[in-house]
């Protein structure tokens, strides 16, 4: 007997998942993430949620160059750690300069 390769291996387990209903991601996701996306299948009708996203990606350069501006963490440093980085920066110019000398 043959062993089974990894492909095969993981071909049967989605397999058997989907025959039991179970939806697999292979990466960690939060509940609302899963939420989400379980909610995109529902009313678009895909029955895995692979599809979905491989749909959604298909289709996502047609849509604006600013619609998918993703947010990020905005960072704005207290009056404290300003002051702290602008003496570093004094102290570092100052040591450039002894260099030069």
């Amino acid at each position: 007997m043959a062993a089974k390769s990894n492909q095969t291996k993981k071909a049967e387990k989605y397999a058997k998942d989907k025959a039991l209903g179970v939806k697999n991601y292979t990466l960690p996701t939060l509940k609302a993430t899963r939420d989400a996306i379980n909610k995109l299948c529902k009313q678009h009708d895909f029955d895995d949620w692979r599809e979905m996203l491989t749909a959604l990606l298909e289709h996502a350069h047609r849509l604006p160059d600013d619609f998918f501006s993703l947010p990020r963490h905005h960072i704005v440093p207290t009056a404290k750690a300003l002051r702290l980085m602008q003496l570093q920066g004094e102290i570092e110019a100052l040591l450039a300069e002894d260099e030069d000398e």
